[in-house]
């Protein structure tokens, strides 16, 4: 129903997004809302995941678990896609909705996507938990699928966490750098994996705020694997930083035009990546220039300028 709402959300005479709370969508919303199962997800998704601590044949059942887990997760992101709320970036949502559709209706929707992301979390991080301790699954044939399944459904919920920040939020924390630390074991698959969420629009901006959200992730996701990485798959890395470098960020672009930056130094600072660095060190340092202090305070440029020089003097 999240795509069906599109259908209810209308233009206003000022231009804005109106979601009426009169309308059908909103009155399901309300009603799934208020469904036992719904209700009480945050109480069911702790049960879920003791059961994932607990299961004595955990190899079929976890699989099958976090594969549906990621299915939920990309029904869910394609669904807010086909919603015109989608459109909006959430800096922009005060001057882009009418003021019943902020204060009312999308904080409504909103409560309900947060809640399965934090439900969603919460088993990932018991099967992340069971993953480290049960032999079936640290498995290689294992191990690596289910931290990649597992970081796959992450990023089909971005939309939804990176509004609230996940710093505070310590289940996010752990699911996302074990699958990260337990995915660091296998370098091939890693390459595949960051090749599967690569941004497929190369040297572009996306005008789309769910395609800008995408990259965000990917950027801050690929900045942990340099130091396993081959050459090849570092300089595609840093081609998928060019635009956002290049660009003169706005505040929506900000957070990408930072995480740009740092998934740079991460490639250039790996010592496998030498012959690289020394080709992509003079544009970088061009872009660092003109980036400052416009769009990057002292402690970042300072940051950026030292690790330069610590990649050069030797």
């Amino acid at each position: 129903f999240v795509g069906a709402i599109d259908a209810d959300v209308r233009v206003s005479p000022d231009n804005k997004l109106d979601w009426s709370e009169a309308s059908r969508g909103f009155l399901y919303l309300k009603d799934v809302t208020a469904r036992p199962l719904v209700s009480s997800m945050g109480p069911f998704s702790r049960l879920v995941a003791y059961t994932v601590s607990h299961v004595q044949t955990p190899k079929p059942s976890i699989l099958h678990l976090v594969s549906q887990l990621q299915k939920f997760s990309q029904e869910l992101l394609t669904q807010w896609r086909h919603n015109k709320l989608s459109t909006i970036d959430p800096s922009d949502l005060s001057t882009h909705l009418t003021q019943p559709t902020a204060q009312t209706t999308f904080p409504a929707l909103f409560q309900l996507l947060k809640s399965a992301m934090f439900a969603t979390v919460v088993i990932l991080r018991s099967v992340l938990g069971r993953i480290l301790i049960d032999p079936l699954l640290a498995t290689d044939a294992h191990a690596s699928s289910l931290a990649s399944s597992s970081l796959h459904t992450l990023r089909n919920l971005y939309f939804i966490s990176s509004r609230l920040g996940t710093a505070s939020f310590t289940a996010y924390t752990f699911v996302s750098l074990t699958s990260i630390d337990i995915l660091a074991r296998y370098p091939r698959h890693a390459a595949i994996f960051l090749e599967s969420i690569r941004p497929s629009h190369p040297g572009t901006i996306p005008a789309h705020p769910l395609d800008r959200n995408l990259d965000l992730y990917y950027l801050n996701t690929a900045e942990h694997f340099p130091l396993i990485l081959d050459t090849a798959t570092n300089a595609s890395l840093l081609s998928a930083c060019t635009p956002y470098l290049a660009s003169t960020p706005s505040p929506q672009l900000l957070p990408i035009f930072e995480a740009a930056h740092s998934l740079t130094l991460s490639v250039l600072t790996a010592p496998s990546n030498a012959a690289l660095a020394a080709t992509a060190i003079p544009p970088y340092a061009t872009a660092l220039f003109a980036s400052f202090p416009s769009n990057l305070s002292a402690r970042q440029f300072r940051l950026a300028f030292k690790s330069l020089l610590d990649i050069t003097t030797p």
